[in-house]
């Protein structure tokens, strides 16, 4: 059992294959720190990941510092967002080779008292909007990830500069859709009134039925 540990460092000596060992769990953890490095963590399946975390979120410690590194993975398991003690987050050099790249969730954002993170060398293509619910004080390091285009490289400095971004996107859609409204609205009167005019398929359509209605009532 872990549960009377405060500190837990794996590394590869201590994977067993890379496979998640069920003979290993436990009903209840007091962990702090945690500490996987160099596992090779790639046949671990979704539902391990969940369950993992669901531990990690359930620690009386509380969990504070988790590292994640060089374990040959490709993503990070939504269920990260349940470990809100969470305050340094390491996860670094998984060279993720897939066509998305490293998946970062979107319930990253729900990791309120996180103050620092870094995600450097994981081949990330993109970042969730939600990584603007971050504390804004909170230091986030992407060095290494070549490939990561969204948010733009000019705003991926800071939490602060990212929800600018953000911000800025989201004013863009709404001023769009404002800018819309009024020639949809345009748009339908003018097919409306080619529509029912005299000559036009609609007034056709009414006319004929207002012929047969007078012919049943009369």
């Amino acid at each position: 059992t872990l549960a009377p540990l405060a500190s837990v460092a794996l590394s590869e000596n201590d994977a067993t294959n890379g496979e998640y060992d069920s003979s290993r769990r436990h009903n209840s953890l007091a962990l702090k720190h945690l500490w996987v490095r160099g596992c090779s963590l790639s046949n671990m399946t979704n539902e391990e990941w969940a369950n993992v975390f669901e531990a990690l979120a359930g620690s009386s410690g509380p969990l504070e510092r988790l590292t994640l590194s060089r374990n040959n993975i490709s993503y990070l398991h939504g269920n990260i967002g349940k470990v809100t003690s969470l305050t340094y987050l390491f996860l670094e050099d998984n060279s993720a080779c897939g066509s998305n790249g490293f998946v970062i969730p979107e319930e990253i954002g729900s990791l309120h008292n996180l103050r620092f993170a870094s995600l450097c060398g994981n081949n990330i293509m993109k970042l969730p909007r939600q990584v603007a619910h971050l504390n804004p004080n909170c230091d986030v390091y992407l060095h290494r990830n070549p490939n990561l285009r969204y948010p733009p490289p000019q705003y991926q400095m800071s939490i602060k500069m990212m929800r600018h971004f953000f911000h800025q996107e989201r004013m863009k859609i709404f001023r769009g859709s404002v800018l819309l409204i009024p020639h949809l609205t345009r748009a339908r009167w003018r097919a409306l009134e080619r529509l029912y005019q005299p000559g036009g398929s609609g007034y056709f359509g009414c006319k004929e039925r207002f012929e047969e209605t007078v012919r049943r009532t009369s």
